[in-house]
Parts: structure tokens; C-alpha cells; sequence
């Protein structure tokens, strides 16, 4: 049973990430110059996750969430 669940969780979850993230990243594709659109969308794409990952991460190791 707890097998079953963990898996429908995880599909509801990466459908949802998949619901947001599909927008930015058409929105980023857009934005890139044409020549390089495909290489400089994903470059800056995983940028900006990575510094929201790295910021996320961080408030939850450096604040007192835990008193």
C-alpha cells in the first residue's frame, strides 16, 4: 500500500513540476537570440534552477526552522 502511494505522490509531483516549469521555459526559448536559441535557453534555464535550488537549500540549513 505504501508502494502504491509513494508512486501516485510522485507522479502528482512531477506532473505539477512539469505544469510550471513548461512555461518558463518556452517563455526563456523565446527570449534566447535565434542563432543559439536552443543551447542558450537550456543554459539559462538550468542556471536560474540551480541559483533557486542552491537558495531553497540554504534556508533551510541556515534558519532556525527547527526551535
Amino acid at each position: 500500500m505504501a508502494c502504491a502511494l509513494f508512486v501516485i505522490g510522485f507522479w502528482c509531483l512531477d506532473l505539477s513540476n512539469n505544469t510550471v516549469q513548461a512555461p518558463a521555459r518556452a517563455l526563456v526559448a523565446d527570449l534566447a537570440a535565434p542563432s543559439s536559441q536552443l543551447e542558450a535557453a537550456n543554459a539559462w534555464y538550468s542556471f536560474w534552477m540551480a541559483v533557486g535550488s542552491v537558495l531553497g537549500y540554504s534556508t533551510g540549513a541556515i534558519g532556525q526552522w527547527y526551535m
